[in-house]
């Protein structure tokens, strides 16, 4: 699988090195928060994480028409520790993680061009797919269609 990954990411950045038209992009995020809350005997402490990591190829067709494929994986991990209102000195904690995987294809549009900046239009339509990892197992399968307005700057 490891060699897959690296002859994969090899071509691609040999035919982006090769070839203008061909682009790469995506996006990736990181967050974290922590609170703790105190009512009389009751102590309350969360914690938080969500991972998102999103990559994007694409290929100009000509000067003012993209297409092209992208996929996420999101994660959220939540823990939750209270007391237990029967027995103070019992704890009682939550723990669940929610991952989410979406692969789309996307179009994009130059909608207007100004010296080096340009106005776009991107559609995209995917399917996605998560699973909440609670007690019980449940997933979620959606496809769906997305519309952004994008401004783009050229060096």
């Amino acid at each position: 699988m490891k060699k897959t990954i690296i002859i994969f990411i090899m071509l691609v950045a040999t035919i982006a090195a090769g070839n203008a038209q061909l682009f790469v992009e995506g996006s990736f995020s990181v967050s974290h928060n922590e609170s703790k809350s105190s009512n009389g005997d009751n102590n309350n402490t969360s914690s938080n994480l969500f991972i998102h990591v999103s990559p994007k190829v694409g290929y100009w067709i000509n000067d003012d028409f993209t297409m092209g494929i992208m996929t996420s994986y999101s994660t959220y991990f939540s823990k939750n520790i209270t007391n237990d209102q029967n027995n103070p000195d019992q704890e009682i904690v939550n723990e669940y993680r929610t991952p989410v995987w979406r692969f789309s294809i996307f179009g994009r549009y130059k909608l207007l061009k100004k010296e080096k900046f340009s106005l776009l239009a991107e559609s995209s339509m995917g399917y996605g797919k998560s699973i909440n990892k609670e007690k019980t197992e449940s997933i979620t399968k959606k496809g769906n269609l997305r519309l952004f307005l994008l401004l783009m700057f050229s060096l």
